[in-house]
């Protein structure tokens, strides 16, 4: 059985106008009359697909979180090198700056970048323990701090209207979180 095409058009209008009013508003001062009013779909409609304005931006970083793990993958060492990695995040970024930076705008969800960075969690955490003999407490430390530290770098590249080569940006965050390690390693 296929996608029913009419319910795929009704959620892409939906999730439409949802990004548009994001560029003025916050999620939490958007009402679904707004949503349906932009998207002229009534509230019905909406609600027969969504329960609130949160899920509609769920299924927006869920498809992009699809779209972005199916580009990627995290590599067994990210604690040597996580250039790749970094980088086919901030292409996929790139290739969809529009909605990108509303979603990770002050007006969007703030935490889904963090999210997308956490996927490397489990490798690197693994990996620092393995390799620098850190224990788990410091090795999960180095990870938030690092994860921290990548995060305002993407956002500041957004905000600087994506001027950096997202390969240059890769190559220098690798080198930051390799420093990172070391400083740390050094300290445990």
């Amino acid at each position: 059985m296929g996608v029913d095409v009419r319910i795929m058009k009704t959620k892409e209008r939906l999730q439409g106008a949802l990004l548009k009013i994001l560029k003025d508003k916050p999620m939490d001062a958007i009402s679904v009359s707004e949503i349906c009013t932009l998207a002229d779909i009534n509230r019905n409609t909406f609600y027969s697909h969504y329960r609130s304005i949160g899920d509609v931006m769920e299924e927006i970083e869920g498809e992009f979180l699809s779209g972005l793990l199916s580009r990627i993958k995290v590599p067994d060492s990210v604690s040597h090198d996580a250039t790749a990695l970094l980088y086919e995040i901030l292409k996929c970024i790139l290739d969809h700056k529009a909605m990108t930076k509303l979603i990770f705008s002050d007006n969007g969800d703030s935490k889904f970048l963090n999210t997308v960075i956490s996927f490397a969690f489990p490798s690197a955490v693994e990996n620092w323990m393995n390799t620098l003999s850190m224990s788990r407490e410091n090795a999960v430390e180095l990870f938030f701090f690092i994860q921290g530290g990548i995060v305002s770098v993407i956002k500041r590249w957004m905000e600087m209207g994506f001027q950096d080569d997202p390969k240059d940006l890769a190559a220098s965050l690798n080198k930051m979180i390799i420093s990172g390690q070391a400083a740390f390693a050094q300290n445990s």
